[in-house]
């Protein structure tokens, strides 16, 4: 007579089955959480990114001029790029009357946006707005410090000046650099911010660019628009000149380039003459196309890491200082 019953084969099969299922049920669920966590991280970037461009630009927009000094320092000043950094040669602020707001007195209030923070974790970048004091505890953060802001790729451009680059008859130095009524062409205020979500390797660019309202051109002299001839960002009215194709442009990212200075952003790919962001997988023609943490792989033309098994083609293009320039791939010096 026969018993009932599993034989051991039998059992560790069921278990097996069971234990791949449960596996495969666990990872899935895992999956949605960690899915889960990057679609809130990338609205919460997102809520914050839109709040901050739309509050900026409108106050931007309803900028007036100084006529007094009180605010700018000088009378005829519409903005005023603040808060010099000597490290990046770039401005991390800007100052304007705006006046869709008053102070209890009538007068328009003395607004300032800027970057503050030491970039660590103790003391992370974050933007602020100041009105009517120079008493940077009064400011007021625009965005939180969970929001992870470049320092090296912030920054505040007006007409075409960026600190690097002083294009404007209003921006002689980095001391008073902004844009007044003697300028040529109407002011206009360009924004880029290098954001980074904590938790995610990716980084987002964003640039926007505000135009002041009211018409304050004075001068006569005609400057050139988009796709006329050039030899340098003055000949233009938005402040840009593609040196390589020798014609007015944006400066944004995909316009034609001869150099850096041709572009908002600071990084022309000097091999295909575009302008660009510097980032990872954009095209180089040298180091100095990318951003200062990147590499240049000099083979493919792109940003790249600088680590193996990134592409190469002589040994400045790798960390470690080493490119098997047969196989076009950098190595670590103890792989030889």
């Amino acid at each position: 007579m026969k018993s009932k019953g599993f034989t051991l084969i039998e059992l560790i099969v069921v278990m097996a089955v069971f234990l791949f299922v449960i596996g495969a049920a666990i990872g899935i669920f895992i999956s949605i959480i960690q899915s889960q966590k990057r679609v809130l991280s990338e609205q919460q970037f997102l809520n914050q990114i839109s709040y901050v461009e739309e509050h900026m630009s409108k106050a931007l927009r309803m900028a007036g001029k100084d006529t007094t000094g009180g605010c700018l320092g000088q009378a005829g000043y519409i903005y005023l790029l603040t808060r010099y950094n000597t490290s990046t040669a770039l401005f991390r602020g800007i100052k304007f009357l705006n006046q869709s707001e008053v102070d209890s007195s009538g007068n328009p209030v003395c607004q300032e946006f800027f970057l503050a923070g030491a970039g660590t974790p103790a003391d992370p970048y974050v933007l602020k707005e100041l009105k009517n004091s120079n008493n940077n505890d009064n400011a007021v953060p625009l965005t939180s410090s969970n929001l992870q802001i470049s320092n090296y790729l912030i920054r505040f451009g007006i007409n075409g000046s960026t600190g690097g680059t002083l294009y404007s008859d209003s921006c002689q130095s980095t001391v008073q650099c902004g844009a007044s009524d003697v300028d040529l062409f109407q002011p206009r205020v360009t924004i880029l911010l290098n954001i980074k979500i904590p938790g995610e390797k990716l980084t987002r660019t964003i640039q926007t660019s505000v135009s002041q309202r009211n018409f304050n051109v004075t001068a006569v002299q005609r400057l050139k628009v988009i796709g006329e001839s050039c030899t340098s960002g003055s000949d233009c009215q938005s402040g840009y000149c593609d040196t390589y194709n020798h014609v007015c442009s944006n400066g944004d990212r995909g316009d034609g380039c001869g150099s850096g200075y041709d572009c908002y952003s600071l990084y022309c790919d000097t091999y295909n003459h575009i302008c660009t962001y510097g980032s990872l997988g954009e095209g180089c023609g040298s180091r100095p196309d990318c951003y200062s943490l990147y590499y240049c792989d000099t083979y493919n033309h792109i940003c790249t890491y600088g680590s193996w098994p990134d592409g190469c083609g002589a040994n400045t293009d790798c960390q470690s200082g080493y490119c098997d320039t047969y196989n076009h791939v950098c190595w670590y010096w103890f792989f030889w």
